[in-house]
């Protein structure tokens, strides 16, 4: 599951739908870094993490040290309707107890592909839905809490490594 950073050509080679790249970013959008990576995949049926597919993120930094993500991946009748909400796990406290940061999710689609964001310390709702209008992306109701019975993706995100 470690991203592997890429051209956008490379990466379209890494994955099995056509990859719309983001448009309408905010303007003081510094640095993009393309990474792709596989997903692990739960199935709540079997009760067992597996492999899943390939997932493109899009890697933003902005002027004073803000970054966001953008993901891409496959449209699938198997996936669960997005959560509404992510949690961003922000290390540990003093006192060894995880401290999770709870973060809007948005979903929607462009022809075969479904992009997500998550809102954070380097992008807003209002952003993120700029840059979904500016794709002429379809919204993909999001849910909360999540479903049950369904499959569920995990993804790594993490900084990509300059070489």
């Amino acid at each position: 599951m470690k991203p592997q950073t890429m051209s956008l050509a490379q990466a379209q080679t890494h994955v099995r739908f056509t990859i719309v790249p983001p448009t309408g970013l905010p303007p003081n959008v510094s640095d993009v870094t393309i990474a792709v990576a596989r997903s692990g995949i739960y199935s709540s049926s079997g009760k067992a993490w597996a492999v899943g597919p390939a997932v493109v993120s899009f890697y933003y930094t902005r002027p004073g040290g803000g970054a966001f993500f953008l993901t891409a991946s496959a449209a699938s009748p198997r996936n669960a309707p997005p959560p509404k909400y992510i949690y961003e796990d922000k290390d540990v406290d003093a006192s060894g107890n995880p401290i999770l940061v709870k973060r809007e999710h948005f979903a929607w689609r462009n022809g075969d592909q479904i992009m997500t964001a998550t809102t954070s310390d380097g992008i807003s709702a209002a952003e993120i839905a700029s840059i979904e209008s500016a794709m002429h992306g379809t919204s993909i109701p999001t849910v909360w809490p999540p479903a049950h019975g369904n499959d569920v993706m995990r993804l790594r995100l993490v900084p990509p490594q300059k070489p």
